[in-house]
């Protein structure tokens, strides 16, 4: 089951686009500190601290599913793809 769920607005550490939103790949959970995401608009994984995002850290992807992330990974190429992103 996938869940779409409102969160309070934080910016991309990286490109500051405003993030407001999540859909969930693996959980039906309430977004949780630690999980890993994927901002819409640069395509830069992020970690979420519980008050905010940060870079995704090599510590904190070896804590996701490797079947999430591989999913994970295969999205942002996409994303980055139609965005034209380096």
């Amino acid at each position: 089951m996938i869940l779409h769920q409102d969160t309070l607005p934080s910016h991309c550490p990286v490109c500051e686009g405003e993030l407001d939103a999540v859909t969930s790949l693996g959980h039906t959970d309430a977004l949780r500190p630690g999980d890993i995401s994927l901002c819409f608009y640069c395509g830069e994984l992020l970690e979420w601290r519980g008050d905010g995002y940060s870079r995704a850290t090599p510590e904190s992807l070896k804590e996701t599913a490797p079947d999430q992330l591989e999913e994970i990974l295969h999205l942002q190429a996409r994303l980055r793809q139609r965005r034209a992103m380096p």
